[in-house]
Order: structure tokens, then C-alpha cells, then sequence
């Protein structure tokens, strides 16, 4: 008798045990590569952006998935450097470089992939300009190649005998004001006021009568 309650006792514990199994959920997946931010910066050639270029890859669940490699491709030779060309998601599932312009003047390109993943590839642009430095204080400016003629395509920030800041704008968006001596002598070495023939050559190049609309500014009026 004690025997056969035993037996019984124990196909029933391996019952039990067989019954309580269950099949485990499928493990999340990297299904989709997302821009989370740093695209359309602009910045002069040769310099970092402010801004990282920053993706994020989810699971197909819509959470953040880490532990994915980003590989990330300038597009040229010309459209400069990266902090790293191949970056793994962290915890939140993001990954992010940072982008030295190149020589290029005007629109650069990031390329962002990750192999089979929806969304991916993910490009970033940022736009490129000219620029000079006035060794005197260390100041940058842009540039502008018009034709033949290169120009400073920002108002002169000297600070210098003879000139003077609009108490109404700030110097560093305006520039200062000269008298006209010190206007003849303040530019950086390299760099001259215009003569009646050098406007003439860009106002033919800009489209003569119309060189004033051509030349002024989107924004700020």
C-alpha cells in the first residue's frame, strides 16, 4: 500500500511539474533606425557643428533597443571628419557623432546606416561657409565669393580709435561704426575698402540695377 501511494504521489508531482510549463515571449528585435536630431546645421568650413548627429534605433515593440552598431559615412572627401565612423547604441538606444565640416563651400552630407533595420539609411546635411580671421583680435567672419571678388559677408567687428557701437544693435550681430579715416585703414591686413571699379565689377556680376535686392539680407530688417 505504501508503495503504491508513493508511485502515485510522484506521477503526480511530475505532472504538476510537466503542466506548469510555458513557451517564453520571442526576444525583442532592432526592427527600425530613427534622425532624433542635428540635421540642417550650418557652420564655417573646417569647423565642428554645435550639435551632435544623433539616431536611435527601436525594437518592435517601439522601445529603445541598445547594443546596435551605426556606422556613419562622410560623403566625400571634401565634407570633412567624425568623431567615430561606427557607434553602438547606448541604454536609450542612441548613437551620435560628431561632425568637422570639411573644405567643401556649401552643402554637406552624413550618411547614418544599420543593415536591416526600416528607416535605414538616414542622411544629415549641413551647410558649409567661407571664412577669414582677423589675426588682430582673433575674430572670424564669413565669406562670400562673388565672381572674381571675394568679400566679407559680415560687418567688421574691429574695436579700434575712430569707431563706435550702435547702442541700439549689438556689435556682434552690426559690427561697429568708423569715421570714414578710420574706415580707409581698419580692415585686416590682406583686405582693402572697394573701389568705384571693384563695386562696378559686382554689381555687373549680381545683375546691375538690381544688386541691392540680390545682396540683402533675408531676415533682421
Amino acid at each position: 500500500m505504501i508503495k503504491i501511494l508513493f508511485v502515485f504521489l510522484s506521477l503526480c508531482f511530475i505532472a504538476f511539474t510537466w503542466t506548469s510549463c510555458e513557451k517564453e515571449p520571442p526576444a525583442p528585435e532592432a526592427t527600425s533606425l530613427l534622425y532624433v536630431y542635428g540635421n540642417n546645421q550650418s557652420a564655417y568650413i573646417t569647423q565642428q557643428l554645435s550639435d551632435s548627429l544623433v539616431v536611435m534605433v527601436k525594437d518592435n515593440k517601439g522601445e529603445a533597443f541598445p547594443g546596435v552598431e551605426i556606422s556613419f559615412q562622410v560623403d566625400s572627401n571634401t565634407f570633412g571628419t567624425l568623431s567615430s565612423n561606427l557607434v553602438t547604441t547606448d541604454n536609450l538606444g542612441k548613437a551620435f557623432v560628431h561632425w568637422t565640416l570639411g573644405s567643401h563651400i556649401g552643402n554637406q552630407t552624413v550618411t547614418a546606416y544599420a543593415d536591416s533595420l526600416t528607416g535605414s539609411p538616414i542622411v544629415f546635411t549641413a551647410e558649409g561657409f567661407a571664412w577669414m580671421q582677423d589675426n588682430r583680435d582673433g575674430k572670424i567672419y564669413r565669406t562670400v565669393t562673388i565672381s572674381t571678388q571675394r568679400w566679407l559677408a559680415e560687418n567688421l567687428d574691429y574695436n579700434t580709435s575712430g569707431s563706435w557701437g550702435n547702442p541700439n544693435n549689438p556689435t556682434s550681430v552690426y559690427g561697429r561704426l568708423y569715421d570714414w579715416a578710420t574706415a580707409n585703414i581698419v580692415c585686416p591686413p590682406g583686405w582693402h575698402l572697394p573701389s568705384d571699379a571693384e563695386w562696378i565689377i559686382l554689381e555687373t556680376a549680381i545683375g546691375g540695377s538690381n544688386v541691392g535686392t540680390h545682396l540683402k539680407s533675408n531676415s533682421d530688417w
